[in-house]
Parts: C-alpha cells; sequence; structure tokens
C-alpha cells in the first residue's frame, strides 16, 4: 500500500480515549506517591501543641490570600470551620493543597508561605478537610467555578497504596472542577471545614483558647488581617475582634488597639498593643505596656513571631514580643533558625541573628530614653534565656552570648524600684536582694510565712526592693548573674544584725533558722535570749525548766550570774540545750557561798561573819521549803530572822519532778547561815544574851544534832561559854 493512502485506525476514539486516561492516571499515581509519604511523615509528627499552631497556619493561608483579611471561625460539637474572605482558589493552589506542596505563590517573597507543610498540622482537627469556595479558572477574563463539598480525605495515610489512590482520585477531582458552571464572581467566603469526634472538639477547643490570647498581637504583626470572628457553639460565645490605629505622646511609640467585641462568656474588651518598628515596617517590636508608662507581663506568650506565633521551647523568653517578615523560621515554626553545626543553616542564621541585633539595639535605645517614666518595671526585668545544656556547642554560644548582653543592658537601666525611685544594679548605691539560698528557701509555700520576719531585718542592714517584691526582684537579679556577690544580701549580715539589735521578731526569725536547718549560727552568733532578755550563743545557755520563776528570782537576788546562763522560757524549745537540773543549781549555790565564806571566814584581818544583802538573800532561799512538814531548818528560820531582825517568811516550792528521793537544796546554805549566825551571837555582849537568853535556848536546842555541834563548841554564844 503507497505510503499517501489512507489507513485505518487500529484504536477507535473511545479505546484511544481511555488508554490516554489510564497513561494520565499512572502518570499521576507515580507522581503523588512521594507526596503521601511526605503528608504520612508529616502527619505522624503532629505533636502537643500541634492543634495550636494549626490556627495560626489557616491564618497565614488567609493573610496570603488578602490585603485585609477577614476571618471567621465556627466550632460546633460536629465541625470546626475556618473561613476567610480572601482570593479565591487556583487550579495551581487546590492541587498544591492536595499534594501538600507550596503553591506557585509562594516564590513571592512577600508572601508568608501557602499549603505548606505546616498546613498537616491542622489534621489535628481531623484528616478529612470539606471546602466551600470557588476556583479561578481565567485571569483575562475572571471567569470562576463554584467549589462544592470537595473533601480532602487522608485517613488513609497511614496505607499508602490506597492513599495514592485517594490521592489521584482528589487531582482528577480537581480538574473536573474545570467542568462546572462558569461565573463572574467567585462566591464571598472559603470555608474549610473538619469534621469532629469528641476528643478533637477538644483540641479544636484547646486551639481556640490559645488563639483568644494571641489573636491581639497576631493582628498587630499581620497589616493584612482586619478582623476575626469566633463563633464558638459549644461554649456559646461569639468574639469579633478589630483593630484601629492609635497616636501616642511619645516619638516612636506606636500604638494598635485591637477592640473584642463579646457576647457570652468572653467579655469585651480593648487591647492598647504599643510597638516598635523598625526596617521599614518588616520589623515590630511589641512592648509589654497596658499604658504609654505602665508595664505588664506577656506571661506564657512566645516571643517570636513570624507574621504569627514561632511554638516552641522558650529558650528566648524576655518579656518583649519580637517579629519580622525577615526572619527565617525552622520547619516546624518552633523557632527562627539559630547558629549550630551545620553548614547549610549558617546564611540564614547568620541573617537572623543580624535582624535580631538590630531589632535589640533599637529597642535598648527606646528603653534608655523613657523606661525611667515607665511604672511597675518588675514585669519587664525577667530575663529567661537557656544559657547551657544544649547538645550543639554553636547553638549554647549563641544563647550565652545572647543572655550576657541583655543582661549588661538590663544592669544599666533604671528599673530597680527602691522606695519609690527606679535605680540601676549598675550604681554604686545599688540595692540588694536576697542571696539565692535565701530567696528559695523563702520562696517555698511552707515557708513563705517568715518573709516580713526577714524583711523586718533585712530593710536595716541594707537598700532592698519592698517586702511585695523582694523574692520577686531576687529571683530575676539571680537570673541575671547569680555569681556577683556584691548584689546579694546573705542570711549572715541578716543573722549578725539580729544578733547586735535584737529586734521584735527575735523568735520567728530563730524558728526560721532552725527550719532552713541553719543551725550553726546559734554557735557563731548570741541569738537566744536569757530570762533577762540578753541575747548568748548555744554554748553559753542551759534550759533550766526546773528553776521554776519563783525559785528564779530568788537566786537571782542571791546571785544574778548563776541566773545569766538561763535560757529564756519561751525560747526554750528552739534548739537543744543543755538541761539545768535543781542538782546543778545546788552546787553554783554552795559554790557561792563557800567564796563568800572563804572571803569573810577566812579574811587575813581575821574572820568576820558574811551581812549586808549577801545575808538576807540567803535567808530568803533558806526560807524555801518543798512542804509544810516541821524540820529543824524550818524551826531555826524563825529565830534567824528575828535576830536580823526581818520577817520571817515561808515559802513552799515543791520538789522538781527528777529531783532524786530525798534529795535537799538548802542544807549546806543553811548549815553556812547557821554557822554565821553562831560567829555574829559569839561577838554580842553579855547584856544582849541575857536580853534574848530564852531565843538563845531555844536556837540551841534546835541546833542540836551532828550537824550542828561543832558551831555549838566552837563559837561562845554567852557569858562563860557555857551552855545555861
Amino acid at each position: 500500500m503507497a505510503d499517501n493512502e489512507y489507513k485505518i485506525p487500529i484504536l477507535s476514539a473511545a479505546q484511544l480515549k481511555k488508554s490516554k486516561d489510564e497513561a494520565h492516571d499512572r502518570e499521576i499515581r507515580q507522581n503523588v506517591k512521594s507526596h503521601c509519604t511526605k503528608i504520612k511523615d508529616g502527619i505522624t509528627k503532629n505533636g502537643s501543641t500541634s492543634g495550636n499552631r494549626a490556627i495560626w497556619e489557616l491564618f497565614q493561608n488567609a493573610g496570603d490570600l488578602a490585603d485585609c483579611a477577614e476571618i471567621k471561625m465556627t466550632l460546633t460539637d460536629n465541625a470546626f470551620v475556618f473561613a476567610h474572605k480572601g482570593k479565591p482558589f487556583t487550579y495551581d493552589t487546590l492541587c498544591s493543597l492536595v499534594k501538600q506542596v507550596s503553591s506557585e505563590e509562594k516564590e513571592d517573597v512577600e508572601k508568608v508561605g501557602q499549603y505548606g507543610t505546616g498546613f498537616l498540622t491542622t489534621h489535628k482537627f481531623s484528616r478529612k478537610i470539606t471546602i466551600q469556595g470557588s476556583m479561578l479558572i481565567c485571569e483575562d477574563p475572571k471567569v470562576y467555578v463554584d467549589i462544592t463539598d470537595f473533601v480532602i480525605d487522608r485517613e488513609n495515610s497511614y496505607d499508602i497504596p490506597k492513599f495514592i489512590e485517594d490521592m489521584a482520585h482528589q487531582i482528577k477531582a480537581v480538574e473536573k472542577l474545570m467542568d462546572n458552571e462558569q461565573k463572574t464572581k467567585p462566591r464571598e467566603w472559603t470555608e474549610l471545614s473538619y469534621e469532629l469526634n469528641d476528643e478533637r472538639k477538644k483540641i479544636a477547643q484547646t486551639a481556640i483558647d490559645e488563639a483568644i490570647k494571641l489573636l491581639p498581637f497576631v493582628l498587630t504583626f499581620n497589616d493584612n488581617i482586619g478582623s476575626c470572628i469566633i463563633d464558638d457553639n459549644t461554649r456559646n460565645y461569639h468574639l469579633v475582634y478589630t483593630k484601629e490605629d492609635k497616636t501616642t505622646s511619645i516619638e516612636n511609640l506606636l500604638c494598635k488597639q485591637i477592640i473584642r467585641n463579646s457576647t457570652g462568656i468572653h467579655k469585651s474588651k480593648e487591647y492598647n498593643c504599643y510597638y516598635l518598628e523598625l526596617h521599614e515596617g518588616k520589623s515590630r517590636i511589641l512592648l509589654p505596656l497596658k499604658s504609654e508608662n505602665e508595664v505588664i507581663s506577656f506571661g506564657n506568650t512566645p516571643r517570636l513571631f513570624v507574621h504569627f506565633p514561632l511554638i516552641g521551647p522558650d529558650y528566648f523568653k524576655v518579656d518583649f514580643l519580637f517579629h519580622s517578615h525577615l526572619f527565617t523560621p525552622e520547619e516546624p515554626r518552633d523557632n527562627i533558625i539559630v547558629p549550630r553545626e551545620n553548614d547549610a543553616t549558617d546564611q540564614a542564621a547568620s541573617a537572623n541573628k543580624k535582624v535580631l541585633d538590630e531589632m535589640t539595639a533599637y529597642l535598648w535605645g527606646f528603653l534608655e530614653q523613657h523606661v525611667t517614666q515607665w511604672k511597675n518595671t518588675i514585669q519587664m526585668a525577667p530575663i529567661h534565656i537557656k544559657d547551657s545544656g544544649f547538645t550543639d556547642a554553636k547553638t549554647e554560644e549563641f544563647y550565652k552570648n545572647l543572655k550576657a548582653t541583655w543582661v549588661e543592658e538590663f544592669i544599666k537601666l533604671l528599673i530597680v524600684e527602691v522606695d519609690g525611685t527606679n535605680v540601676s544594679m549598675a550604681a554604686n548605691n545599688h540595692p540588694l536582694v536576697l542571696d539565692p539560698k535565701l530567696e528559695n528557701f523563702l520562696s517555698m509555700e511552707e515557708n513563705k510565712r517568715f518573709l516580713p520576719t526577714i524583711y523586718s531585718y533585712a530593710h536595716h542592714v541594707a537598700t532592698i526592693p519592698s517586702q511585695d517584691n523582694l523574692l520577686s526582684w531576687s529571683r530575676i537579679i539571680a537570673e541575671w548573674d547569680k555569681d556577683k556577690s556584691e548584689w546579694y544580701l546573705t542570711l549572715d549580715a541578716i543573722v549578725k544584725y539580729v544578733s547586735l539589735h535584737q529586734g521584735t521578731h527575735l523568735k520567728e526569725i530563730l524558728l526560721m533558722l532552725v527550719e532552713a536547718n541553719e543551725l550553726s549560727f546559734f554557735e557563731t552568733y548570741p541569738l537566744l535570749p536569757n530570762r533577762e532578755m540578753m541575747l548568748m550563743k548555744k554554748n553559753e545557755l542551759r534550759n533550766a525548766k526546773s528553776i521554776i520563776p519563783e525559785l528564779y528570782k530568788l537566786v537571782y537576788a542571791f546571785d544574778s550570774s548563776i541566773c545569766a546562763k538561763f535560757v529564756h522560757e519561751e525560747y526554750a524549745d528552739i534548739v537543744e540545750l543543755t538541761d539545768y537540773s535543781r542538782q546543778d543549781l545546788r552546787r553554783d549555790l554552795q559554790e557561792v557561798v563557800k567564796q563568800k565564806e572563804d572571803e569573810c571566814w577566812k579574811s587575813i584581818d581575821g574572820p568576820t561573819p558574811y551581812d549586808g544583802d549577801f545575808l538576807k538573800n540567803l535567808i530568803s532561799l533558806c526560807s524555801v521549803f518543798t512542804s509544810e512538814s516541821e524540820s529543824k531548818r524550818s524551826k531555826l528560820m524563825p529565830i534567824i530572822c528575828k535576830y536580823e531582825n526581818l520577817v520571817f517568811t515561808k515559802r513552799i516550792i515543791p520538789a522538781w519532778k527528777d529531783d532524786p528521793q530525798g534529795f535537799d537544796m538548802y542544807r549546806q546554805l543553811f548549815l553556812s547561815l547557821v554557822e554565821n549566825e553562831m560567829m555574829k551571837i559569839a561577838t554580842l555582849s553579855s547584856e544582849w544574851v541575857k536580853q534574848n537568853k530564852e531565843t538563845l535556848v531555844s536556837f540551841v536546842d534546835n541546833a542540836r544534832g551532828d550537824d550542828y555541834k561543832s558551831f555549838c563548841t566552837r563559837y561562845a554564844m554567852w557569858s562563860g561559854g557555857q551552855v545555861p
């Protein structure tokens, strides 16, 4: 047959179409396998914070599709719906979402990123997404088709062959959308709906709760997001967020007011977000201010943003929020890329460091000029920057240097409030705070009761912050630099002051020392009071519980030096002391009497009886009895008192429970007293003897016995030296 002769096709048109369709299907399946594997791995990596991050992935995509996006989130028992008024899908962006790759719009450096792998975090809500909206199928003229109940189903992501079939089917479904009715206008809203069960509903509720906390900051950092509506039908509240720019009285200080109108459990509220701006508006620093001069804390808010929060480890936690479009974040979006032992990230890490350095330098210049006018600066003072424990040496060096620069700057700032004035820790007259060990002890819940006691002494020792802020400032400054000893007021310095001045909270601070197991201070400093409230060291004191007040009074009058070592009764149980018994008292009393005897009876000028207060106080002691029973002493003491022109006062002080059977504390004292009286009588005139003969006879009669025999023969008690 000639070449130009008419050829009859082997395949019919239907067969050829079928063959082409099958080849196209095979090509699609081959192309999507790697996407399926990547999606499976991404879903597997979703962690506990993925639901919170997912909200911001959806915000990010909406922001990329509008100049001033309007966003609405709706939560019901069965679905979480994220809707926005932004650009409709294109064939490329919808296919990119099915395959989970960034669309060609990602090539626009001004876009944050659309439908990249971060979008996989939204599968914490559900692995099945139903889309409502429009798809642009022609740019000129603008032609759209409706997207109705288009399902992206990743329920089979764990089974790659099934997942490949599902994805191939979904890509063909995108192609079929092109055949829908053509329209000149898109639908107003694009909706992504996630099916929920009870567990995923809780995840969505938590994500919305976290979003509510961060929305004021997100709206401040993103000019292309204009408003946000939250309808939570599971908890019956409705929130509408809008924003507007506000002027301030401070140069370079900008303010966005975020307005929240509410029905339900949340209150309507206005947030004034004060910020600084640099890099032609691409970088913003949110200041911790509720007004132009009143500081607040950002609490657990992430500190780094690339339009949206980088939710991850709190390695860099200062009380300022840093957003820059120039930052390159890690993937997943949990931090900016920082230096590490990886050549592939060096350029991004260096660029991030440069941006952050420029932002902090700008911030510090502003603070140095204005922070003196701020109130409640303690809220902005913490510098929680992790500077150790990294596995990567370059990363650790980066954070160590970062913290050092922040501390160096904050030391110079006038932010530590003392007596209504802000001072700097770099000043010569800088205040002191409690040393870390003492702060740690007082911060324990069971020990907070001791803070007023410590403060009552500490503020006399050094200039310190107010009692309400002392522990907080102590923690903050210890985090700045715990090794700078000149910043810290030690417990030793406080205890030394107590030992010199005693004060009005003595017992409380001594109890605190015991609770803190700082018992060595009782050996080093005089801290425990005796019964006269004189402070003494532990080894100088005794627990004289058996020396009851009535007995103590008599002993103190007799010889106060004996009583000096008796710990005050109210302090006897603070620390364990050596006991002091009545036997010990008897020994000490006998030693005092012996010394007096030696002084008077063995004088080189000749023996003389003791007299005066010593005699009077000895008589008082010898007038003490353990019971009302009769004894020689009870009969002689009234006679001795009569001789000394004293009124006999008999006192009953019962024996102590630990006294040995038959213990007599006063016997030797009384023998000395009797001998002293005989010595005195022997020197008296015969006339006196005649006048007091009856009493004298009674005295001698009652003094008969072995104890007194030698006295009677030693001293001539009347004329002739004989007993009548």
